[in-house]
């Protein structure tokens, strides 16, 4: 889902899957 911590890692660069 949308949460400003996976938002602010893919925005990083992070096309894996961040912490959900």
């Amino acid at each position: 889902r949308t949460c400003s911590v996976c938002e602010a890692a893919r925005r990083s660069g992070e096309s894996r899957r961040p912490t959900v």
